[in-house]
């Protein structure tokens, strides 16, 4: 039995919720891969797919979830330049060009946009977990650290006394 059935059932679950909402062509998920392609990605790249994705592969090998909440893709042999070496690209997130790729050497995944490192999971079910609380609506509890807090404030004053100087 695939240990990532239950999550994607769910998930198949709440985008069939949100077709009036997203339209009926908003979400789709492809037949699965075969071990065979698995198997041979593996060998032309000389990478290896993290169990837990390797497992979500089998259910599909390419699905979009409500539009631009997330995709997540087979992944191609040629990796896009804007992609650091040690990562390789596996989803779309929020359709704003922010990815999510596996860490070859980190064994996490990670979301990534514009060069920087958003939000890093242990395995491929947190992530799962996260698009399923997109897709429901629910509001991400954004913690600051004290230091985020300080850099905003200064930021904000040096805006006002920008705009005091005009």
């Amino acid at each position: 039995m695939n240990a990532l059935k239950k999550e994607f059932d769910e998930i198949v679950k709440l985008c069939e919720e949100k077709v009036e909402e997203y339209g009926e062509r908003a979400s789709y998920f492809m037949e699965p891969a075969s071990e065979e392609e698995i198997l041979e990605w593996e060998r032309k790249t000389g990478i290896r797919i993290p169990e837990d994705y390797r497992q979500w592969l089998k259910l599909t090998a390419n699905c979009q979830m409500c539009s631009t909440i997330a995709s997540l893709v087979f992944p191609e042999l040629e990796q896009p330049d804007y992609i650091p070496e040690d990562y390789v690209l596996i989803g779309y997130v929020v359709g704003d060009g922010e990815v999510l790729c596996f860490s070859k050497t980190l064994g996490k995944y990670i979301r990534f946009f514009e060069g920087k490192v958003n939000k890093e999971y242990n395995d491929i079910i947190e992530f799962l977990k996260d698009i399923e609380s997109n897709i429901k609506g629910e509001v991400p509890k954004i913690k600051f650290s004290d230091d985020d807090i300080k850099e905003m404030l200064a930021e904000l004053e040096d805006m006002r006394k920008k705009g005091l100087n005009k």
